[in-house]
C-alpha cells in the first residue's frame, strides 16, 4: 500500500515533538487504559488502543484487546493517514477502501475491517498518534460515538502533555540540585531575619566549615568586615524589600567577595527569602592592584609613541589604552573591557576580528595582526591597523594582550577609491571582442563571454556567426562589408545565445591592423540592448491597443447613430413584406414558393430590427430583454440564415437536437449573435481545407438532468486546421485575432454574453486539425 510522504520540513518538526512524548516512563498506565476501554465500550469494538507515528512504524500503546503486537509499520497502517490532518479518519470497511484493501492487516490477521482514528494534537499543533479503535467486522458510528471519541482523545493529548511537563519539572529539579552542589561560586538561602538557611559545599569551604547545619541559622552579616556593615546591611535590608543587589565587600577574614542578592516572591509578590551568590575575588583584587601600578609605568612608556596603544588583562577583562587613543578616538571609558572593544568595531569586521583574535591567543603564537574598521567619537569609522604581542604564563596561557593600533584611514580610502575606479572602468566597459580575418574569435573578454551565455575558452575559434540569429546573418555581413569601407561601423542585430535564448545587441565594429598596416581582422564591441528593445516593442503595442480602443469607441457612438437611421427603412421593408405577404396570397393560384420566400425576408427584415434595437441597447447599456425560447428551434434558425455562405464553400452542417431539451430565459438575440460568431468563425477556418472535408457539426444536449441546476449545452466542431496552444491562450482576449482582417472582438463579446446568462463558453481543442466551442445556458436563470 503505497502512502504519500508528508512535507519533510513538516515530519521533521512532528518527529521532534513526538520524542518530547514517546519516551515518557509510562509506568502506570492506569489513566490510558481506562480511556482506551472506555472507547472501546463506547463504540462497542473488540479493540482501542492510543499509536504514536514514529518515523518508519507506528507503536502502539495503552492497548484494550490487543495482545503480542506492539508495533506496526508505518506504511500499511491506518494512523500514517490520520495524523495527516486534524480530522477523524473512519473507515468502515477497509476491504472496500482502496487505500486499504490490500494492507496485511486487513487481508491478513488480525484482519482490521473497521477503523475509527482520531488524532492526538500537541500544544503546539502536531499530530503525533491516534485514538484508535478497531473491529474484525465493519462497523458505523453514530454522532454521539464521534464526539466522545473527540473528547477522549483531546483527554489523551492533555494527559500525555501533563506527564511531559511533569518529567520536565523533575528534571529541572534535579538540575537545579546538581548545579547547586556542584558550582564553582558560593550560593546560598537567607530567610527574612537575614540569616543562611542553606549554602552548597563551595561556600561552606569558602566559611571553613564542613557541615551545612554550622552555617544554618547564621546572621549573613556576621561574615562582613566591620568598614562595610552599614552599607551591606542597607543591601541587605532593600533585597528583603524586593530589590535586587551586587555588591562587593571584606569579609571578618580580610578576603574580598563579590556577591549578590535576588528576592524570591510567592503568588502574592511578598518576598519570601533570598538567594545569594558569592565569589572571593581577592587573588583577582590583588592582581588588579599590581597591574594598576603596571600600567601606570607602562602609560608613561607610550606617551611617547604616534600609536594607539592599549593593554588587556585577559583575567580581569580590562582594557587600557594610552594618551594618544584618547587624541585619536577620544577618551575612552573609565572601565572599558574587551567588550566596550568589540562593541566599537564595525559590525561587517566584528566576528572576523574577535574570533582570529582567539585563535590566536588559544594557539602558541606571540603575534596578531588585522585591519579592521574602528568607531570614532561622532559615529563614523576609520580603517586601523592593529598589531599586538600575547603574553603568557609558563604554562603557555596567554594573560595579556598589548597592542598597537594605527589609523590608516587615508591610505586605505585611497586603495578604495582607486579599487572603486577600476570596477566603474570594468563594468562601463562593452563586451570586447577581436576576430581574425576569418571571422574567427581570438580574444574575448568576460562581458562579451556572459552576454552571450558562453565562457571565454568556448567562443575562442568559433565563427561570429554563431552568435547571431540566422535570420540576420546578413545585416551583420553587411555590416562588415561597410567596415572594410569605412574604417568601422555601428548597428544592431538580433543574437543568440548559448542556451538558444535571444539577445539584442549593439555592435560596433572596426578594423584591426598590424604594424605594416596589412587588414589581420576587426575588433567588436558590443552592448546588450535587449530591454530597451522589448520596452519598444511593448510601448508600440501599447499604441496600438489604445489607438483600437479608440476606434472602438468612435464605433460604438456610430452604432448609436446607425440604429437609430436604420429602425426607418426596416420598418418600411417590413411594411412591404406585409404587404406583398398579402396581395400573394389574396391570388387565386398562390405561388407558395414566392410567399416562402417573402416569409423568410419578413423574419429576417425582423431579426435585423432586433439586432439593431439590441445595438442601441448594447450602446446605452441597457438591461438584457429575456424571453423564452427554444434553443433548438433558435439554432435551427441560425443554421438556415447561415447555410447559404455555407453551400458557397462546399461545406456541410449535421445538427443534431435533444428533443428532452426544455425552455430557457435568455435574450434571444444575444444568443443568436454567439452562435452566428461561432459557426461564422468555423465555417471561415474551413474556407480553405484543400482535399479535405469541410464539416461544422451542431449538437445540443441537457447536461445535470438529475442536479439541482441542469444546464443546457450547445457544442459546434469544425474540420478546420485547428489553433496552436499560444492561440487559445488568447483567444478570448480583446482585440486578438488569428485573421487578417478580424477585429478580434466577437469571442470576446460571445464570452462577455454567456457570462451574462450565468453560463459558461469554452475551447475545446480535439487535436491540431480540429477545433470545438462549447457554451453552456442554465435552464432556470430566475
Amino acid at each position: 500500500m503505497a502512502i504519500n510522504p508528508p512535507p519533510l520540513d513538516k515530519e521533521v518538526s512532528r518527529i521532534a515533538a513526538l520524542m518530547r512524548y514517546r519516551d515518557i516512563d509510562y509506568s502506570d498506565e492506569t489513566e490510558f487504559n481506562t480511556i482506551t476501554e472506555l472507547a472501546a465500550d463506547i463504540c462497542k469494538v473488540s479493540i482501542a488502543l492510543v499509536s504514536f507515528v514514529d518515523t518508519n512504524d507506528v507503536k502502539l500503546r495503552f492497548k484494550c484487546g490487543l495482545d503480542g503486537v506492539s508495533s506496526v509499520p508505518r506504511d500499511i497502517s491506518f494512523c500514517h493517514h490520520t495524523i495527516m490532518g486534524t480530522d477523524p479518519l473512519i473507515v468502515e470497511d477497509a476491504r472496500l477502501d482502496p487505500r486499504f484493501k490490500n494492507s496485511p492487516v486487513v487481508t491478513n490477521d488480525p484482519n482490521f475491517f473497521f477503523y475509527a482514528g482520531f488524532p492526538i494534537i500537541t500544544v503546539d499543533g502536531h499530530a503525533i498518534g491516534a485514538l484508535c479503535v478497531l473491529d474484525d467486522k465493519p462497523n458505523h458510528l453514530n454522532s454521539f460515538q464521534i464526539k466522545s471519541l473527540q473528547k477522549l482523545s483531546k483527554i489523551v493529548g492533555k494527559s500525555l502533555e501533563s506527564k511531559r511537563l511533569e518529567v520536565e519539572k523533575q528534571q529541572q529539579e534535579s538540575r537545579s540540585r546538581l548545579f547547586f552542589k556542584h558550582a564553582p561560586i558560593c550560593i546560598h538561602g537567607i530567610d527574612l531575619d537575614g540569616c543562611f538557611t542553606s549554602m552548597n559545599p563551595i561556600g561552606l569551604k569558602m566559611l571553613d566549615l564542613k557541615l551545612e547545619s554550622q552555617v544554618r541559622g547564621t546572621p549573613y552579616l556576621s561574615n562582613v568586615a566591620e568598614k562595610d556593615y552599614d552599607r551591606i546591611k542597607c543591601l541587605l535590608d532593600s533585597a528583603l524589600q524586593g530589590q535586587t543587589s551586587t555588591f562587593e565587600f571584606a569579609g571578618t577574614n580580610g578576603d574580598i567577595y563579590s556577591s549578590c542578592f535576588v528576592p524570591i516572591k510567592n503568588l502574592q509578590g511578598n518576598v519570601t527569602k533570598l538567594m545569594g551568590i558569592s565569589e572571593n575575588i581577592s587573588i583577582r583584587k590583588n592582581a588588579e592592584e599590581k597591574l594598576a601600578k603596571e600600567m601606570e609605568r607602562l602609560e608613561l612608556v607610550m606617551c611617547a609613541t604616534n600609536d594607539s596603544v592599549w593593554d588587556m588583562d585577559k583575567i580581569t577583562n580590562k582594557v587600557w589604552w594610552n594618551k594618544t587613543y584618547t587624541d585619536n578616538f577620544g577618551r575612552p571609558p573609565e572601565e572599558n573591557t574587551w567588550d566596550w572593544w568589540l562593541e566599537r568595531i564595525h559590525p561587517n569586521d566584528r566576528e572576523r576580528v574577535q574570533s582570529s583574535l582567539a585563535n590566536i591567543t588559544e594557539s602558541t603564537s606571540e603575534r596578531w595582526d588585522e585591519k579592521y574598521q574602528f568607531k570614532k567619537p561622532d559615529g563614523s569609522y576609520c580603517y586601523v591597523d592593529d598589531h599586538a604581542y600575547i603574553a603568557r604564563d609558563k604554562k603557555g596561557k596567554a594573560t595579556r594582550v598589548l597592542g598597537a593600533m594605527r589609523d590608516i584611514t587615508k591610505s586605505k580610502n585611497a586603495e578604495q577609491e582607486l579599487r572603486e575606479i577600476n570596477i566603474a572602468l570594468s563594468h562601463s566597459l562593452p563586451g570586447i571582442s577581436r576576430l581574425d580575418n576569418n571571422g574567427l574569435y581570438t580574444y574575448v573578454n568576460n562581458t562579451y563571454a556572459e552576454l552571450l551565455g558562453y565562457s571565454r575558452q568556448e567562443l575562442i575559434g568559433q565563427s561570429w556567426k554563431v552568435t547571431v540569429d540566422p535570420s540576420e546573418l546578413v545585416i551583420g555581413e553587411r555590416g562588415y562589408r561597410q567596415m572594410l569601407e569605412k574604417e568601422n561601423v555601428e548597428f544592431d542585430i538580433k543574437g543568440v545565445k548559448k542556451d538558444g535564448s535571444t539577445i539584442f545587441k549593439h555592435i560596433l565594429i572596426s578594423k584591426r591592423m598590424d604594424n605594416n598596416g596589412c587588414f589581420i581582422g576587426h575588433q567588436c564591441f558590443m552592448k546588450d540592448i535587449t530591454d530597451r528593445v522589448e520596452s519598444e516593442k511593448k510601448h508600440k503595442q501599447l499604441q496600438h491597443e489604445l489607438a483600437h480602443v479608440s476606434r472602438l469607441s468612435n464605433m460604438n457612438e456610430m452604432a448609436t447613430g446607425l440604429a437609430h437611421e436604420l429602425n426607418q427603412p426596416l420598418s418600411a421593408i417590413s411594411l412591404y413584406c406585409d404587404a406583398a405577404q398579402t396581395l400573394v396570397a389574396a391570388e387565386p393560384n398562390i405561388n407558395h414558393k414566392l410567399l416562402e420566400i417573402i416569409q423568410n425576408a419578413s423574419e429576417q427584415v425582423h431579426r435585423a430590427g432586433e439586432i439593431v434595437r439590441h445595438c442601441r441597447q448594447f450602446a446605452s447599456k441597457q438591461p438584457m430583454e429575456k424571453c423564452a425560447i427554444n434553443l433548438n428551434d433558435l439554432t435551427q434558425e441560425t443554421v438556415r440564415f447561415l447555410n447559404s455562405d455555407a453551400l458557397d464553400h462546399d461545406i456541410s452542417i449535421n445538427v443534431t437536437l435533444d428533443k428532452e431539451l426544455p425552455s430557457i430565459e435568455v435574450d434571444k438575440v444575444q444568443i443568436q449573435q454567439v452562435l452566428v460568431n461561432i459557426i461564422r468563425n468555423g465555417l471561415e477556418a474551413m474556407q480553405n481545407n484543400n482535399g479535405k472535408a469541410r464539416t461544422l457539426t451542431i449538437y445540443t444536449h441537457l447536461n445535470g438532468k438529475n442536479k439541482n441546476k441542469p444546464e443546457a449545452q450547445v457544442s459546434i466542431k469544425d474540420t478546420g486546421p485547428g489553433l496552436e496552444i499560444s492561440q487559445i491562450n488568447n483567444l478570448f482576449q480583446p482585440f486578438y485575432t488569428t485573421k487578417s482582417t478580424g477585429m478580434g472582438m466577437g469571442l470576446s463579446i460571445s464570452r462577455s454574453i454567456i457570462d451574462a446568462h450565468g453560463g459558461k463558453l469554452w475551447l475545446d481543442p480535439i487535436h491540431k486539425k480540429e477545433t470545438q466551442f462549447h457554451f453552456t445556458l442554465p435552464i432556470d436563470t430566475r
